[in-house]
């Protein structure tokens, strides 16, 4: 799809890496709060959306399965390296270190 400026609209489908100019933009797969939610990847920060918040974790509107779909999302982060910002969709600024420590939905799977 043309969008105004001679700029091209990407589909992305499952977890993909897209050029960006000169950078490429790691795209993962993330539902639970949403079932086409999505984390954003560029190097040492992640867009983590409704994903994961400092301390917690995107609410979980439509029961346990989907609940449990967010907490595997939220668990895959904690591979990224500690140093790795992660920039939720409310709240506070935190890392993967941070959360693998504090965030009580995540901290047995850092330890």
């Amino acid at each position: 799809m043309a969008l105004p400026g001679g700029v091209k609209a990407v589909a992305v489908t499952r977890d993909e890496r897209v050029p960006i100019g000169s950078f490429e933009l790691e795209v993962w797969e993330s539902p639970g709060h949403s079932d086409d939610g999505v984390v954003f990847i560029a190097g040492n920060i992640a867009f983590t959306g409704d994903t994961l918040f400092a301390g917690s974790l995107g609410r979980s509107a439509q029961g346990p399965v989907t609940y449990e779909r967010l907490l595997r999302s939220a668990q895959r982060l904690l591979a990224l390296d500690g140093r790795t910002v992660l920039l939720p969709g409310h709240g506070p600024v935190t890392t993967v270190a941070l959360e693998s420590v504090h965030n009580p939905f995540l901290a047995r799977e850092g330890r």
